[in-house]
């Protein structure tokens, strides 16, 4: 692996951007996170559960910095093998935790109510509207028409994030490339997930 090219400080669409001294990339990755209103839309969103007998409710905002807490405890233990095996140097396993845990925190920012069942019931939709001879979609192509039957989340929240939060049209939050690259979990399309699946 090229650890330089994964650590990645470069912000999308941000060239002018130099890192400060007493704030990282990936630190500012995450207070843009936190900060932004996809990212407090999540206690909205209820996490997928089953009935309790109190009227606590755990949604997706918890459930996103709870992840965000372990993803980055996991990553400085990670950070921490690859330094002592001299893969990465002393004081990068910091940066790894700040873009582990940005990544997780912004990880259910483009999912729907309902887990998976919201993402198939908007698939559902779609298919309906895409089935109607002279409908409003009756113009895409086929190729795109399955990346809405198979809407998937995660690709609307990276839509979001490096596309209409913020800077839109322009780099959305312009998070770090790093930060970005964790967010993607696995980038394909809806063609190649349903080969794979």
């Amino acid at each position: 692996m090229e650890w330089s090219t994964l650590l990645s400080n470069q912000r999308l669409h941000d060239h002018k951007y130099s890192e400060q001294m007493n704030r990282s990339i990936f630190t500012q990755d995450y207070d843009r996170i936190v900060f932004s209103e996809p990212f407090r839309r999540l206690a909205n969103k209820t996490q997928v559960q089953p009935l309790y007998e109190h009227d606590h409710v755990h949604h997706r905002l918890i459930h996103s910095i709870e992840v965000g807490s372990v993803g980055r405890s996991l990553a400085m233990a990670i950070g921490q093998w690859l330094v002592e095996k001299q893969i990465i140097e002393e004081g990068v396993e910091n940066s790894l935790a700040n873009i582990v845990q940005a990544a997780c925190a912004a990880h259910d920012i483009g999912n729907p109510p309902f887990g998976h069942s919201g993402e198939n019931a908007i698939g559902a939709w779609f298919s309906e509207k895409f089935a109607e001879p002279k409908g409003m979609f009756a113009d895409l192509e086929p190729a795109l028409q399955s990346e809405f039957c198979a809407f998937e989340g995660n690709a609307q929240g990276f839509r979001i994030i490096a596309r209409t939060e913020m800077y839109r049209n322009d780099g959305g939050m312009r998070l770090s490339k790093a930060v970005l690259g964790a967010f993607m979990k696995y980038p394909l399309s809806a063609a190649t997930r349903v080969r794979t699946h």
